[in-house]
């Protein structure tokens, strides 16, 4: 984030981890990027925290100043991996002076104990004495492994050695389960993360931009490749064409939304959770929900435009069941997409991966492949494929109206195109317009006999009755449902054995 320090971030992240009121704290060089007044505040309110509510703070620190120093209880050093000193803080000094390794008056003794642990003191010496630092390089390790390991021996000879297998009396051993309770309910944690989520959605403005702006053009390419599409036979191969593009762009839109961000927020989400901050569930949800807004503003944007531009059926309700055909689409491509998100920790693979196991799908929408041509072994990719029902349902949508109930040929796969919505000067071989008041909307190809009229059936590549429109719609919603379903049991998974 822009504008944060590093030393803000620290202490942001501090504050994340107190949130649970732990009583176990490790941190991991905390005072790191901050100003001495900045890194003292933070020790002091550590210590106030063993101290006064007998929290227990292990944490690991660079070259604090000697007021942290002061503040320390025990104090552990660690060289070449083994302890050479593990006791109270306030009799290290004294310690390593009795064994010949004097701190100098007013030094702080942190400085002193790292310059008296690493090779690096050595080789200046070394470098001081012969001028040939190369040169005596195996006699610089050979000295220093021997002062790391006097160091060890008078340690374990001295008074101030620690057995660690002495357990103290005000210890005591942690379930399994220790840490694991829960504070809040499930809406006041689902009610504060509904919250961040927006928030992050409000602050990253930059990023809703671009979904519109990608959603815009690409239905405005969508319009002027389709426009006004002719009634003709080739107007209806391009109405087919159209509608499986808009299912194409509507699916890979939210897959490329969710593929992208949510391996990142991936390992933020089960860290939190195994911090005890908050439930799988409430998360979820609350995601789900934040999202909710864009995954029907997206695709209604999207179809808006190109409803009226590719020249589809100019109906009312039919323009409604074509946006929620597109919102249910695109919901179930990213309960598809979040699936695969959430099972592979590796962003790169995930996003590797995502090809391989969507584009098979589109295979089997009934576009490239006619259903009845598809293998019976592999009939169930068939019926899983989320292009196949969002595909079908639009032909329905787009051609079931030219057929009213009653017509001559009203069934699967062939229209008389005698329906409501018709243009009345039916000039074509083999048509007859009935019904002197009505106006129709007319293909060129269906005015011919059906015998001849291969080009008439815009739905010969999909074999059967099934599904149908609303068959197809609920298949769709069904789909929708069971990969988020799927997704939150993969996450509730994920965060119970998560290490």
């Amino acid at each position: 984030m822009k504008g944060v320090s590093g030393g803000e971030r620290k202490r942001t992240s501090i504050g994340v981890e107190l949130i649970t009121d732990p009583e176990l704290i490790f941190l991991d060089e905390p005072t790191t990027g901050m100003d001495s007044f900045t890194a003292l505040s933070i020790m002091e309110l550590l210590g106030g925290l063993a101290k006064e509510q007998a929290r227990t703070v292990i944490t690991t620190i660079h070259q604090p100043s000697s007021d942290i120093f002061e503040m320390m209880d025990l104090l552990v050093l660690l060289a070449k991996g083994k302890i050479i000193y593990f006791n109270q803080a306030d009799k290290s000094v004294n310690y390593f002076g009795s064994i010949g390794f004097q701190c100098p008056e007013l030094s702080n003794p942190c400085d002193f104990f790292m310059s008296m642990m690493s090779i690096e003191s050595i080789e200046n010496d070394q470098a001081n004495e012969t001028g040939n630092l190369l040169q005596d390089r195996a006699r610089i390790e050979a000295i220093y492994l021997e002062t790391i390991a006097l160091f060890v021996t008078k340690y374990h000879e001295s008074e101030l050695c620690c057995d660690h297998t002495i357990k103290h009396e005000l210890c005591w051993p942690l379930e399994a389960d220790y840490g694991k309770g829960q504070y809040t309910g499930f809406c006041y944690q689902f009610n504060l993360l509904a919250k961040r989520n927006f928030a992050n959605i409000v602050r990253l403005p930059q990023t809703s931009y671009v979904k519109l702006l990608t959603t815009v053009l690409t239905a405005s390419f969508a319009s002027i490749l389709f426009w006004n599409t002719a009634q003709t036979k080739y107007g209806v191969q391009n109405v087919q064409g159209a509608l499986f593009f808009i299912t194409m762009n509507v699916s890979f839109n939210a897959i490329q939304n969710v593929i992208l961000i949510f391996p990142d927020e991936r390992p933020v989400f089960l860290r939190e959770v195994n911090n005890n901050m908050y439930r799988c569930t409430p998360y979820f949800w609350a995601k789900v929900l934040s999202e909710l807004p864009f995954s029907i503003i997206t695709p209604t944007v999207f179809g808006l435009i190109v409803y009226y531009t590719v020249g589809l059926a100019p109906e009312a309700l039919t323009l409604i069941r074509f946006i929620i055909l597109l919102i249910l689409t695109y919901n179930a491509s990213s309960g598809y997409s979040l699936i695969i998100s959430a099972a592979f920790s590796d962003k790169q693979l995930a996003v590797t991966l995502t090809p391989v196991l969507i584009i098979p799908f589109m295979l089997f929408a009934g576009f490239f492949v006619a259903t009845s041509s598809i293998p019976i072994y592999m009939i169930e990719f068939e019926y899983l494929s989320i292009f196949k029902y969002a595909y079908t349902a639009l032909l329905h949508n787009q051609f079931d109206f030219l057929c009213p109930e009653g017509s001559a040929n009203n069934n699967a796969t062939t229209y008389n195109c005698f329906g409501k919505h018709c243009n009345g000067n039916v000039t074509y071989p083999g048509a007859v317009a009935t019904e002197s008041n009505t106006t129709y909307y007319f293909y060129a190809c269906c005015s011919y006999p059906t015998n001849q009229a291969g080009s008439c059936t815009p739905f010969s590549q999909i074999a059967g009755s099934w599904p149908n429109l609303y068959g197809a719609m609920v298949m769709l919603a069904a789909i929708y449902g069971g990969c988020y379903l799927l997704s939150w049991l993969i996450l509730v998974r994920l965060s119970s054995t998560y290490d």
